[in-house]
C-alpha cells in the first residue's frame, strides 16, 4: 500500500490563519479604543458644551455641564459596551483556534533525503523587495504623520479630526493590510533562512527553526525538471508540476549544487514509474506448469 501526500502551499499548515485573525480583531479594538477615547476626551474638556437636539435645527436646548456629561456618558457607554463584547468574542473565539491549530508536518526518518539545500538571499529579489518595502515604509510612514498631527502645536481638539481619520486608515485599512499579507512574508523569509529537501517521495521547503514543512511537491505531480542556468556552484532548476489539467512552474533560483539537485529532482519522475513495475510485477500470477504435464 502506497501513501498518498498531496502538495501543499497553504499557510493553515503552519497555524497561520487564527493567529492572523487575532492580530486584525486587535487592530480594530485599537480604533475603538482611540475612537471612544477622543469622544471622552472632547466630552470632557473644559471647553465642551451640552445641548438636546440636532445642530442643522434650531430646536436645540441647552445643557449645563453636569446635565449634559451623564447623559453623554449612558449614550456612549452602550455601543461601547456591545462593540466591546462583540470584539472580545472575535478575540477569544481566534485565540482558541491558534492555541488549537494543526501542527505543521516534518520529514519522518524512514524518509529518504537525497539532497538539501538552501537558497539564501538568491531569493529574495525583484516583487520580494518592493513587497517588503511597502509592508514597512507604509505603516511607518502613517505612525509619523500621526506624530507630526500631535506634535504640531495646536490644540488637541482641533488636531482631533485629523487624528481621529488618520487612526482610522491606520488600524482599519493599513494594519489589517499588512496583517493579511503577514503569511506571504513569513513564507519570503523561510526561503531566505529555511531549507528546499528532495526525497525520494517529494520536495519540501522546511522552516529555519522546526523544519516544518510548509510547501511541497509531490513526487506524482512532478512532469520535468531542468537547469535554466548555472552560474559556479549555484544556478537555478525549473520544476515543473501538474496542477490538475495543466501544469505549473516552479523557479528555484540561486540553488547550491543546481546539477545534483536536478539529479534528485529528476529521480521522483523515474522512481514512482520503477515502484509500481516492481508493484506490478509482484501480483503477477506464474502458471502453474504442473498442469500440462
Amino acid at each position: 500500500m502506497t501513501e498518498e501526500i498531496q502538495s501543499t502551499d497553504d499557510d493553515d499548515a503552519l497555524g497561520l490563519t487564527p493567529r492572523r485573525d487575532l492580530l486584525i480583531s486587535l487592530s480594530v479594538a485599537m480604533w475603538f479604543v482611540v475612537f471612544f477615547g477622543a469622544a471622552a476626551a472632547s466630552a470632557f474638556s473644559p471647553e465642551a458644551t451640552f445641548w438636546l437636539g440636532s445642530r442643522r435645527t434650531s430646536a436645540r436646548i441647552p445643557l449645563t455641564r453636569e446635565q449634559g456629561l451623564p447623559i453623554f456618558i449612558a449614550l456612549v457607554s452602550i455601543p461601547a459596551l456591545l462593540v466591546g463584547a462583540a470584539i472580545w468574542a472575535n478575540m477569544r473565539r481566534a485565540w482558541k483556534l491558534a492555541e488549537a491549530g494543526a501542527v505543521a508536518p516534518q520529514i519522518p526518518l524512514s524518509e529518504t533525503v537525497l539532497w538539501s539545500g538552501r537558497l539564501g538571499w538568491r531569493s529574495f529579489r525583484g516583487p520580494r523587495v518592493l513587497g517588503a518595502l511597502m509592508t514597512v515604509l507604509v505603516p511607518t510612514g502613517m505612525l509619523w504623520w500621526m506624530f507630526a498631527v500631535l506634535t504640531n502645536g495646536r490644540p488637541l481638539m482641533r488636531n482631533m479630526p485629523g487624528l481621529m481619520f488618520l487612526s482610522f486608515l491606520f488600524f482599519l485599512n493599513v494594519l489589517p493590510a499588512v496583517i493579511q499579507s503577514s503569511s506571504v512574508t513569513a513564507f519570503w523569509l523561510y526561503d531566505v533562512f529555511g531549507r528546499i529537501v528532495v526525497t525520494r517521495r517529494r520536495v519540501v521547503w522546511l522552516t529555519p527553526l522546526k523544519r516544518q514543512i510548509y510547501r511541497q511537491i509531490t513526487g506524482a505531480d512532478v512532469v520535468d525538471a531542468f537547469v535554466a542556468e548555472s552560474e559556479g556552484r549555484r544556478g537555478s532548476v525549473t520544476v515543473i508540476k501538474r496542477v490538475k489539467d495543466d501544469v505549473e512552474h516552479v523557479y528555484l533560483d540561486g540553488l547550491p549544487d543546481p546539477e545534483q539537485a536536478h539529479q534528485a529532482i529528476q529521480s521522483l519522475i523515474r522512481y514512482p514509474v520503477i515502484a509500481a513495475a516492481k508493484q506490478s510485477l509482484r501480483t503477477v500470477q506464474m502458471p502453474d506448469l504442473g498442469e500440462g504435464a
